[in-house]
């Protein structure tokens, strides 16, 4: 099946249009992230209210995020037909895009405080865990905008921020969270330090390729992304392919650590092949859906793989 054809299937089908601008595919691929670090990590306890209120909690961010950005870059919705029909989708249900976000945003608001409120009371909460949740805090309103300051308006250090925050939400915050519940603290280990290191550089590549599709739009709004500063040529040979190479070594530091067999190894590299699979064939113009439904997919095909990798 070509992407138009998937395209067009996704099109006709309100269910998959609410799946993904409704922002539900990241919140998937988030908890499927979070559970691939948790297994990996061999951390039998799984904070099931942490996983339901990061899947709230990323649909809630997106959309506001996307909301925003649509209001105010009118240009970019209009010259890029993913923003468009992204835009006239949020137009066509807004009334139960905010009844949704207010519903959600309430339920965590609630979830929060009931379930971590006696965490919170039991000292279970360390200083540097309250100062490194504070800083993650800070980046997520960064993001979204914090007064006049927006972090997308800086395109070289756009994909780094949304690199760390997620890397934080779906490696750091599950395993702490996970530790409060059994009323545990432990020490750092280096299987955790190189799992949120490669999980980040994961990521940032996804976000630099994903800067791709709005290549035009950034160059006439002189948004510096690695892209537009460097061209696509340059940016995958200076910037994507280096940390693809960091990627690959992480990968076999982090199994060689957890003692992974050798099998193990090499079904841990699927995601890496595809992303560079992903990587030659962003070498050539493609559809919007396929950064969408592909370069975005690969967060979940990770998260498959490892979960599945920790089990055998």
């Amino acid at each position: 099946m070509t992407i138009a054809k998937i395209r067009a299937f996704i099109l006709r089908h309100n269910l998959l249009k609410f799946l993904f601008f409704g922002n539900y595919f990241y919140a998937f691929c988030a908890v499927a992230l979070s559970l691939e670090s948790l297994y990996v990590l061999g951390l039998a306890a799984v904070d099931l209210h942490y996983l339901l209120m990061l899947f709230l909690g990323v649909i809630v961010f997106y959309t506001h995020a996307y909301r925003s950005l649509d209001k105010t870059d009118e240009a970019s919705v209009f010259q890029n037909p993913f923003y468009l029909q992204r835009t006239l989708w949020y137009i066509r249900n807004g009334r139960l895009v905010r009844v949704q976000q207010f519903l959600l945003a309430t339920i965590i608001a609630i979830a929060t405080i009931y379930y971590y409120w006696p965490i919170l009371n039991a000292g279970m909460i360390t200083s540097a865990e309250y100062v490194s949740l504070g800083l993650i805090m800070l980046l997520a309103l960064a993001y979204v905008g914090l007064g006049s300051f927006n972090i997308r308006r800086y395109g070289l250090l756009k994909p780094l921020v949304i690199a760390v925050l997620w890397s934080a939400l779906v490696s750091w915050f599950p395993v702490l969270t996970s530790l409060w519940v059994k009323r545990q603290h432990q020490q750092v280990q280096a299987s955790f330090v190189l799992l949120f290191l490669y999980n980040t550089i994961y990521i940032l590549q996804l976000c630099i390729l994903f800067d791709i599709k709005d290549y035009a739009v950034d160059a006439r709004s002189r948004l510096r992304t690695f892209i537009v500063w460097l061209g696509l040529k340059r940016s995958i040979q200076y910037i994507i392919m280096p940390l693809y190479i960091v990627a690959l070594l992480c990968w076999y530091i982090l199994a060689t650590t957890l003692g992974y067999h050798s099998v193990q190894l090499v079904l841990g590299y699927i995601p890496l092949a595809a992303l560079g699979w992903v990587i030659y064939k962003l070498r050539s113009p493609q559809p919007l859906l396929f950064y969408l439904f592909i370069v975005d997919g690969l967060m979940l095909l990770k998260a498959l793989i490892g979960i599945l990798i920790s089990k055998m």
